[in-house]
């Protein structure tokens, strides 16, 4: 049991997501390996899909085979479609087939297991299309970004297509921003933000275009992602073949005064926007594939090289699938020509980028200037036939080669022993960073992490389900008692009177609502007054509610003989009476005194001489602290005037 005492008090949040194992394999059998996706699955095992091959793997968390699929689907072969996973779990296919003299478009929605739930083909008689990228939107709809050539006269025009969750299409809009191949992707606000050749497109859920720049000269164009002030975009500048970067505010303003180019030459990557804000790519150098993770504005965060060259020949990364704090899946493919001896292989990496399988690459971002320019196309809707497709699944087998793998023991570390403030709660987890992936708390959960809000000792025994290691902590958690302060009795305003508000506690510190730090507040204004008290390092939060006050006392006698004593009616106490009158009555009813100022009451006297002793009236008309209007009667005695 560890001594360094370390205090923790608040309740934290927790992805419940851990340390892994990493590696390197390959697997066999594709047609000649010119694209690969990878995904992680909802039971954080691993899809892998050969685009040119119609090939789905699936894969456990260790990267061992569960099934594997081939979906035979009549596709153009040298076509690399597109695929992407949908936010149940399952997958959608992009691929152009034929029709006859002509190509047509081909979706195919897939569950998480690989069974086919839909499949259908878009086609016009007199277009051939070319599909490029399809993905889901927020509401379960999916947009696709195509070029057409109408086949005479031979004009080609680009093409966004949204269909609804069962393939079903809602709309097709045509542009003419040139027939150069792009991608599309959904945005936050539900609009859909395109990219045709250099022409950088912004349209509303509807196609319609409300804003498009041509920016910059490239090739080897990708879909964007959109980061939280803008969008990204990458392709391979021209002409010094460089891989580079553009980014656009919200508006499709051009940020960075130009663009951003990686020492790196040939094909960019399809970017992983991550959870964080960040985003990472796999870039080629030097024959080695790179993983880089960038921030927003193209700043390094970090960056792993997988060293590993099969005997076979060429070795290229091509997609990363998925990243966060813990983990990076990516895949590429090793292959000679387009023999049939091609490899795919996939890999996962540690929390820095590393395979077991690693070496170093320099990168270098420099900037270049760039134009943008607004540019204009007309919109056209457009109607596909739609026909919906069977296509046979087979079973297929596969060979899976491990090339290398990191498991590395460490200690489970929760922390050191604890104080739990009372009445929070505390975190607990592994923080080794080891590839631990299977736990068992003394609870009885088996969560990477759980949530303590009691004092006692806990245990961790944690394993690695790739392997045999297993390791085991202990953390014993203290309460620390939390004091009451005092605050206020007194919850009211009267008489203009302030309320002090006293939250000392000895050896506190203390944080009120409006800054000051003071244990004592003068509270001189109704409302609720709040103060954020750190006691031990632990914070709690009291408030006290100050009320406005409505009081009137007004005396049944008052004698006023100048003795300094009862010599006029007047209020004998009040509070929360903003204005009013007071009128004072004979015995026949007549009205003898009137007053705006209340507080000064009555001194006994009738146009300045003294009234006769007796029984009088008054009447008291005020609004109070609400301005709600009120009214005040009653009698009141003089004696010895």
């Amino acid at each position: 049991m560890k001594k360094l005492p370390v205090i923790l008090f608040l309740l934290f949040f927790y992805k419940a997501a851990s340390g892994q194992s990493t590696f390197v394999k390959s697997i066999s059998g594709l047609n000649f390996g010119r694209d690969v996706r990878v995904f992680q699955t909802a039971d954080q095992g691993i899809a892998v899909f050969s685009s040119d091959s119609l090939m789905l793997y699936k894969f456990n968390s260790c990267g061992e085979t569960e099934w594997a699929k081939q979906y035979k689907i009549s596709k153009r072969r040298s076509y690399p479609g597109d695929i992407n996973q949908t936010r149940n779990g399952g997958f959608i296919l992009l691929n152009q087939i034929p029709n006859g003299t002509i190509y047509s478009t081909s979706v195919t929605l897939l569950s998480a297991n690989g069974t086919i739930i839909w499949s259908k083909e878009y086609n016009d008689p007199d277009y051939i299309h070319f599909p490029y990228t399809i993905t889901e939107t927020a509401d379960g709809d999916f947009i696709m970004a195509a070029n057409v050539n109408h086949i005479s006269p031979n004009v080609g025009y680009n093409a966004i297509t949204r269909l609804d969750a069962n393939g079903n299409i809602r709309w097709t809009r045509f542009y003419d921003y040139g027939p150069i191949w792009g991608g599309a992707i959904s945005t936050s606000d539900n609009g859909v933000l395109a990219r045709f050749g250099n022409a950088f497109v912004k349209t509303d859920n509807a196609g319609n275009v409300q804003w498009a720049k041509n920016i910059g000269a490239s090739d080897y164009y990708f879909p964007p992602i959109e980061v939280s002030d803008g969008y990204i975009f990458t392709g391979t500048s021209m002409p010094n073949n460089k891989i580079s970067f553009h980014k656009v505010d919200k508006q499709g303003n051009l940020l960075w005064g130009g663009r951003k180019v990686l020492d790196y030459s040939g094909l960019s990557s399809l970017l992983y926007p991550k959870s964080n804000g960040n985003f990472v790519g796999v870039f080629n150098k030097n024959g080695f594939p790179n993983v880089i993770e960038f921030d927003k504005e193209l700043n390094i965060v970090k960056q792993g090289a997988l060293n590993f060259k099969p005997s076979m020949g060429g070795f290229r990364g091509n997609h990363v699938g998925f990243s966060d704090e813990n983990t990076t899946l990516f895949a590429g493919t090793c292959y000679i020509g387009l023999s049939n001896n091609s490899r795919l292989f996939f890999s996962k990496t540690d929390n820095q980028l590393k395979t077991g399988c690693d070496t170093t690459i320099t990168t270098t971002v420099t900037s270049e200037p760039v134009t943008s320019n607004p540019v204009t196309s007309f919109t056209l809707s457009h109607t596909s036939n739609v026909v919906n497709k069977t296509y046979p699944v087979i079973p297929i087998p596969n060979t899976v080669t491990s090339h290398c793998s990191s498991i590395i023991p460490a200690p489970v570390n929760i922390q050191a022993d604890s104080l739990l403030c009372a009445g929070s709660s505390l975190l607990l987890k592994d923080n080794s960073g080891a590839a631990w992936n299977a736990f068992r708390w003394s609870t009885g959960e088996t969560t990477p992490a759980i949530v303590v809000k009691k004092p006692g000792k806990y245990w961790l025994q944690a394993s690695n389900t790739c392997s045999s290691l297993t390791a085991s902590d202990t953390i014993t958690v203290s309460e620390v008692p939390f004091p009451q302060p005092a605050l206020t009795t007194d919850t009211v305003l009267c008489q203009h009177k302030p309320v002090f508000i006293n939250a000392e506690i000895p050896g506190a510190t203390y944080q009120w609502q409006d800054g000051s730090t003071d244990a004592v507040y003068r509270a001189t204004k109704p409302g609720i007054y709040e103060v954020l008290i750190t006691y031990r390092n632990c914070t709690k939060n009291f408030s006290v509610q100050i009320g406005d006050h409505e009081k009137l006392v007004l005396p049944n006698i008052f004698t006023p003989n100048n003795d300094g004593r009862n010599d006029a009616f007047m209020p004998m106490e009040m509070c929360g009476v903003a204005s009013g009158t007071l009128k004072i009555f004979n015995r026949w009813g007549q009205l003898i005194s009137e007053t705006a100022e209340v507080s000064k009451g009555w001194n006994g006297r009738v146009n300045g001489k003294k009234a006769a002793d007796g029984v009088y009236y008054y009447l008291v008309k005020y609004a109070d602290f609400k301005g709600q209007q009120k009214i005040k009667k009653g009698w009141v005695e003089l004696i010895g005037n």
